[in-house]
C-alpha cells in the first residue's frame, strides 16, 4: 500500500514538473465544410471525407459577394469539422481555440462534447478544449447558423444589427481560428465571452511628446490552474519596429495560489519613443513572460503603438496636435467582390491605405466591430477608427440593449491594444442619456482602458453624444456634450441652463448631491451609488443661496476645487 502511495506521489510530482511552453498556431488549414444541418456532424467517428475542403477564413456564401445584393445572401445551416493532434504534454497543460467570428451563432463541439455556443455573429470568443481534450486526435466540429431572423437563446430576442441594410451576411467562419497551448500558469486570452478572461493590456501615460518620452505600463491577468502554489514575476521586453530591443523590466515576485486569478503590472519610463499616428503606423512589440526561478515560463506577444490623445473644447488632440477628423463611413464587411470579407491581410492593408493615400484620417466603421485583421491592419497604415460595438439606427430597450453592452465589454477587452482606435460608439444616434449612463457603468468593470497626462483626462476610451433637449420647470435643461470615460467609470454632462431645483430632481433617485464652488460658477456635483456618475451644472449663487428644499445630505463648499477635466 506504501508503495502504491509512493509512486502516487511520484507520478504527482511528476506532473507538477512538466513545463508547457506555450505556443499558438494558425488554425485555418484542413477544414472540411458541408452546408446543411447535419445533426450527427458532432460526433468525432461521423465520417466527413465527402465534404468539401476549405482553408479559413471561409464563408460558405462568400462568392455572392456583389453578385448578389446584401438582402438576398444565402443564410441556412452549415457545419465545419477539423481533425487535430495534441502531445502528451500539450494535454497536460491548457489548451483554447480561439474563433475571430461567426456568423451569426456558433455551437462548438470538441471529440462529440459540447463546448458552448457564441451567437452575436460579430465578436471573437474562445473556448477550454482542455476538459475534453485528448493524446493523439482530435475532431473539433462547428454548427453555424446565419438565419437573417436569428433569435438569441441568451436573450430570446433578434439582434438589432443582424440587418439587412448594412451588415452583410457573409455565414459560417467568414475570420481566422487559432489554437492556443500554454502552461499551467499562463497569462489569460483577451476573451471575455466563454472565458471571462481579459488578457494583456499594455498602454502608456506620462507624455512628454517633445522630449519623445512616455511610462509605459503591462498589466496581465495570470491564472494558476496548477495543483500547487506558483511564485513567478511578469517581465516585459519592448521592442522596436526593426527588432531591437529597447526596454526590459520585471514586477516584484507574485504567489498565486491553486485555482487563483490575478493581475500583475509592471511600468517603465521609456525614451526616444516613435508615436504612432496618422499614416505613421509605428508599432512595437512587447513580450510579456512568467519568470520562475529566472527561468522564463509562459510568453505572450503584443503589437501596439503609443500615442497620446486629448478631447475637450471641442478639439480632438493626437500627441499635442490639433486634428481635424475627416474620412469614411465603411461597411464592416470591407469585402470585394467573390470572395466577400474573408481576404488575406495583405488586401486588408491595400483597402485602408487606400483611404489614407486620398487624404482620410479616420474611418467610422458601420455599426458593428470590425474583424481583427482589419482593426490590425489599420494600425499599420496609421488609419484612426471609431469603432462601433453593435447597433442599427436607433435606441433600444430591454433585451437588445442588453445584448449591445456585452458586446462593447466584449469588443474594447479584446482591441483595447490597437493604437488606431480612437473612439468606442456605443450607438450610431439618438442614445438616451440613460443608456449612455447604463453603459458607463457596465463598462466600469473592464478595468482601467485610458491613457492621458492628467488624471480624469479622458483619452482611449471616450465616448460622445448629442442627448436631445429636456424640458423642466420654465427651462430647457441643454445637454451639449456626454463624455464617457470607461477607465474612471463617469458621465459628465455640460448642461447650459438650469435652475437647481430642476437639476436635482432629473438626478438618479440614488443620488447623493454636494454644492460645490467653481471659480466664477457654481456646480452640483451628484455622485450615484450604482456608477458614481458626476453631474455637472453652472447655477447662480444666488439660487444656491436660496435653497429650500431637501435634498439628501445638502452641503455649500465655499473654497475653490479642480474642476474636472473636459
Amino acid at each position: 500500500m506504501r508503495r502504491l502511495l509512493s509512486l502516487g506521489w511520484m507520478m504527482l510530482f511528476a506532473l507538477q514538473a512538466v513545463a508547457v511552453e506555450r505556443q499558438e498556431r494558425n488554425f485555418n488549414a484542413d477544414w472540411r465544410l458541408w452546408v446543411g444541418d447535419l445533426p450527427e456532424a458532432s460526433t468525432p467517428t461521423f465520417d466527413d471525407s465527402r465534404w468539401q475542403q476549405v482553408t479559413l477564413p471561409y464563408a460558405f456564401n462568400g462568392d455572392e459577394a456583389f453578385r448578389k445584393d446584401i438582402v438576398d445572401l444565402t443564410d441556412t445551416i452549415c457545419w465545419y469539422r477539423k481533425r487535430f493532434t495534441l502531445s502528451a504534454d500539450e494535454v497536460q497543460g491548457k489548451v483554447f481555440v480561439e474563433f475571430e467570428g461567426v456568423r451569426q451563432a456558433a455551437d462548438v463541439y470538441l471529440n462529440g462534447h459540447s463546448l458552448g455556443f457564441s451567437e452575436n455573429g460579430v465578436m471573437a470568443f474562445g473556448m477550454d478544449l482542455t476538459p475534453f481534450a485528448q493524446v493523439g486526435e482530435n475532431v473539433l466540429a462547428v454548427r453555424c447558423d446565419n438565419s437573417w431572423t436569428y433569435r438569441s437563446r441568451a436573450h430570446d430576442s433578434r439582434y438589432q444589427w443582424n440587418d439587412k441594410n448594412f451588415n452583410a451576411n457573409y455565414g459560417g467562419i467568414p475570420k481566422n481560428v487559432r489554437l492556443h497551448v500554454t502552461d499551467r500558469l499562463y497569462q489569460t486570452l483577451p476573451l471575455y465571452s466563454n472565458l471571462g478572461t481579459t488578457g494583456t493590456y499594455i498602454y502608456a501615460t506620462d507624455y512628454d511628446i517633445v522630449g519623445r518620452r512616455a511610462v509605459v505600463h503591462v498589466e496581465s491577468e495570470v491564472q494558476n490552474d496548477d495543483v500547487r502554489a506558483r511564485t513567478f514575476s511578469l517581465r516585459a521586453q519592448v521592442f522596436d519596429a526593426e527588432g531591437q530591443e529597447v526596454a526590459s523590466f520585471a514586477s516584484h515576485p507574485v504567489t498565486l495560489q491553486a485555482g487563483e486569478r490575478t493581475h500583475v503590472q509592471t511600468q517603465q519610463s521609456l525614451d526616444n519613443l516613435h508615436f504612432w499616428s496618422w499614416g505613421y503606423g509605428y508599432l512595437y512589440t512587447v513580450r510579456t513572460a512568467l519568470v520562475e526561478e529566472g527561468k522564463s515560463g509562459d510568453l505572450v506577444t503584443t503589437r501596439t503603438g503609443f500615442r497620446k490623445t486629448e478631447f475637450g473644447a471641442g478639439k480632438i488632440r493626437l500627441n499635442d496636435r490639433v486634428l481635424m477628423v475627416h474620412g469614411y463611413a465603411q461597411r464592416t464587411s470591407n469585402e470585394w467582390p467573390g470572395v466577400g470579407l474573408s481576404v488575406p491581410a495583405w488586401l486588408s492593408d491595400y483597402s485602408n491605405r487606400l483611404m489614407v493615400e486620398s487624404g482620410g484620417n479616420l474611418v467610422r466603421w458601420m455599426h458593428v466591430t470590425p474583424w481583427k485583421q482589419d482593426i490590425e491592419s489599420c494600425d499599420r497604415v496609421g488609419l484612426l477608427q471609431a469603432m462601433p460595438a453593435g447597433d442599427a439606427e436607433k435606441d433600444v430597450e430591454g433585451p437588445r440593449w442588453e445584448q449591445r453592452k456585452e458586446l462593447m465589454r466584449d469588443a474594447i477587452i479584446y482591441n483595447r491594444n490597437n493604437p488606431s482606435i480612437l473612439f468606442y460608439e456605443c450607438g450610431n444616434e439618438s442614445i438616451s442619456r440613460e443608456h449612455l449612463t447604463r453603459m458607463v457603468v457596465a463598462l466600469s468593470a473592464v478595468g482601467r482602458c485610458w491613457t492621458s497626462t492628467k488624471r480624469n483626462m479622458v483619452a482611449r476610451c471616450s465616448i460622445s453624444t448629442r442627448v436631445r433637449n429636456t424640458r423642466c420647470g420654465r427651462w430647457n435643461i441643454v445637454v451639449t456634450r456626454v463624455s464617457v470615460s470607461i477607465g474612471t467609470g463617469s458621465v459628465i454632462l455640460s448642461i447650459r441652463r438650469a435652475t437647481v431645483r430642476c437639476i436635482v430632481a432629473n438626478l438618479p433617485p440614488t443620488t447623493t448631491t454636494t454644492w460645490t464652488s467653481w471659480p466664477s460658477r457654481w456646480y452640483v456635483v451628484g455622485t450615484t451609488i450604482g456608477g458614481n456618475v458626476l453631474v455637472r451644472g453652472p447655477v447662480s449663487r444666488r439660487a444656491v443661496s436660496r435653497l429650500s428644499f431637501p435634498i439628501p445630505t445638502p452641503t455649500i463648499v465655499a473654497s475653490p476645487i479642480t474642476a474636472p477635466a473636459e
